[in-house]
């Protein structure tokens, strides 16, 4: 897992196979005055049976809906749009950014996730 922070964006990225879980991530520690803008996702391959799920944790607390990457052909790309936008939530300077993959596909369970956040 790679986390990334530069240029008014992150990336977080768990390469190869999903699996569910809460540490698949190394946490992004945000810089002094800046918000999150949007929050958007892709996998490499999507997955096959079911959907992934996904939440944003922030500061160990969920924040935004549960964000979902359907299931398509298998080895396509697939995304999920726009999850959600934080400019609501003000001020993230100095949160934790971690990621809880809830669900992964069941006959494939999706590879190679990136959750991008502008900030």
């Amino acid at each position: 897992a790679l986390p990334i922070s530069t240029g008014g964006k992150a990336h977080l990225q768990i390469p190869g196979p999903l699996a569910t879980g809460a540490d698949l991530i190394q946490p992004i520690y945000l810089p002094p005055g800046v918000s999150i803008g949007i929050v958007y996702a892709a996998v490499e391959k999507s997955p096959v049976g079911q959907p992934i799920l996904f939440e944003l944790l922030l500061n160990g607390s969920p924040v935004g809906p549960i964000a979902e990457i359907p299931e398509t052909a298998e080895d396509e790309p697939a995304g999920s749009g726009v999850i959600f936008s934080g400019a609501t939530l003000g001020s993230a300077g100095g949160a934790v950014i971690t990621v809880n993959v809830i669900q992964a596909g069941a006959g494939f369970p999706g590879e190679d996730l990136t959750i991008n956040l502008t900030l």
